[in-house]
């Protein structure tokens, strides 16, 4: 009986621990939490839903993976926001992408035409609506389906370490609708160059696709200098106040 308890305790552990991973990950890529917060242990862990144990392996692989920095006896803040990650993680992303198309055009494969035509189709709402965060949504997922057609899940994987960082400065750095409009013709030049399985075309759009974005988002960054963490307000609220969106009622 104790044997089977623990076998089944292990897993949930685990279970709980992805998902403090996924929604703290989620929270601070979309900047719910932003830079320099400090997240309280005991009021996170109760407003996921869990004990401190599985969140405190959540906020490792946070640490691990430079979206956190915890500090023994002082506790965790969400990381600064340091352009030279955001552009080390943008040339993850091309590389990638790159490679990836080249192996899907190479295998012969081909991303389900009808889920990307539904991803640029909500993109051109989010243009027309002038909904920046419901653009940068469907790009992102834009980009992931073309990576996952390759079916090289190591490389999903990868891309999806690099796109939490990545978003950070995305939705840190304010997208016009000209930006938007400009995405959505890089997207369209992309899926062209896939569909007629042209590999150089692939890569041309691809690198120039990015660029423009990069170039955007450093500059913004160099010219708006993160602000300090917050040093009044105590943990205990600040960490309230920045998750309140995390958990349903």
């Amino acid at each position: 009986m104790t044997t089977r308890r623990r076998t089944t305790a292990g897993p949930a552990r685990q279970d709980l621990a992805d998902l403090a991973y996924t929604r703290l990950a989620e929270a601070i890529a979309t900047c719910e939490i932003p830079a320099g917060a400090p997240l309280n242990e005991r009021e996170v862990a109760a407003r996921l839903g869990m004990s401190r144990t599985p969140l405190r392996a959540a906020l490792h692989r946070l640490a691990l993976e430079g979206m956190v920095t915890t500090v023994p006896k002082r506790g965790s803040t969400i990381a600064p926001l340091d352009p030279r990650d955001v552009e080390d993680n943008m040339a993850v992303r091309e590389a990638l992408e790159v490679e990836m198309a080249r192996h899907l055009i190479a295998a012969g494969a081909e991303p389900d035409p009808a889920a990307l035509e539904e991803l640029l189709a909500r993109q051109r709402h989010a243009v027309e609506h002038l909904d920046s965060p419901a653009f940068l949504r469907a790009d992102e997922q834009f980009h992931l389906q073309l990576l996952a057609a390759a079916g090289n899940r190591a490389a999903l994987d990868a891309a999806q370490r690099a796109w939490l960082h990545v978003n950070r400065a995305r939705y840190t750095v304010p997208m016009t609708v000209n930006h938007m409009r400009a995405a959505l013709r890089g997207h369209r030049e992309i899926a062209a160059a896939v569909a007629e399985r042209s590999a150089p075309r692939a890569e041309r759009a691809i690198r120039a696709h990015l660029e423009e974005p990069l170039r955007r988002q450093l500059r913004y960054l160099a010219e708006h200098r993160a602000p300090e963490p917050p040093q009044a307000v105590p943990p205990v609220l600040a960490a309230a106040a920045h998750l309140g969106g995390l958990v349903r009622p």
